[in-house]
């Protein structure tokens, strides 16, 4: 619960809130996820062991949502990166 409400009240607002003055400054997407492995990250993390449980406890597969995030369109980067003086707010 606490995690929900840091979440609702700090990190969601802040995130969405300034992304698309943040991608307007890049004159494009600042995010991608080509060439990532979902699996390998969660096996990496130290919240795996917690993840596993909310999943277990909630009924839900991890392995279907892994899956899907595996099959998903992935997003590209910008193919053109800016020059230091372009990243200045």
């Amino acid at each position: 619960m606490n995690q929900f409400l840091w979440d609702q009240m700090v990190d969601f607002p802040f995130v969405f809130a300034f992304r698309a003055e943040l991608e307007a400054r890049a004159q494009g997407n600042v995010s991608w996820n080509t060439r990532v492995n979902y699996r390998v990250q969660l096996a990496h993390s130290i919240d795996r062991d917690e993840v596993r449980a909310l999943y277990e406890q909630a009924g839900l597969s991890l392995d279907a949502d892994l899956e899907t995030l595996e099959d998903a369109v992935r997003v590209r980067p910008r193919s053109r990166s800016l020059s230091r003086d372009e990243y200045r707010f």
